[in-house]
């Protein structure tokens, strides 16, 4: 009769032995790892540069948030506002903040020139350029714009025309039940795959 034997079960070597001496660890100040240091006095954002103030009000039926850093030449269409006059500006705030514009309000808000390259890219798309050329801020805006009721001065109006449906007011149901109801495409795909211009 064969007898089984059991093999033996795999077993981790040992850990070495540590080769970092203690010395190491004195170094620095372990007990301050992770603090900040404050200077003294009150910090001064965007300290010398050109700043002005404008009036932004939201002719919309949403809330708006303007971030710190965002184009204010760019930012939504339902913002009216001398657009022409923030081109290569952007809100004078903390950096990470916003300023909210709840539907029908104004704000007077301090804006302050980009700095650094100033250059702005992508956003609404509408300078995707060097923010100091002329030519850049002449391509970027169109006059009269086809919004005259909100003021608006950008070629956004022209690209992005005005919705066509009303949003269904929230009664309590989904996301995708609040939005506007897309609109037919002047182009629709037929069942053999051939395409219908209408």
């Amino acid at each position: 009769m064969a007898t089984i034997t059991e093999l033996p079960h795999w077993v981790a070597p040992p850990p070495p032995a540590s080769v970092v001496p203690d010395e190491a660890f004195e170094v620095g100040e372990p007990a301050r790892i992770g603090a900040i240091d404050f200077a003294a006095g009150a910090i001064e954002i965007n300290a010398g540069r050109e700043t002005k103030y404008i009036e932004i009000t939201n002719t919309g039926d949403r809330s708006v948030q303007v971030r710190a850093h965002y184009h204010l030449f760019e930012v939504n269409r339902a913002l009216a506002f001398d657009r022409e006059a923030a081109f290569g500006f952007r809100l004078d705030i903390p950096s990470g903040s916003a300023v909210r514009f709840e539907p029908g309000q104004s704000h007077r808000c301090q804006v302050t020139r980009f700095a650094g390259n100033q250059v702005s890219m992508g956003m609404n798309d509408l300078t995707n350029g060097s923010m100091r050329s002329e030519l850049t801020k002449a391509a970027s805006s169109i006059s009269p714009c086809r919004n005259v009721s909100s003021g608006c001065a950008v070629r956004a109006c022209a690209i992005i025309p005005p919705l066509k449906s009303t949003p269904i007011p929230y009664d309590g149901l989904s996301a995708a039940s609040r939005w506007p109801v897309p609109q037919p495409s002047s182009r629709t795909r037929l069942p053999s795959g051939m395409t219908n211009f209408r």
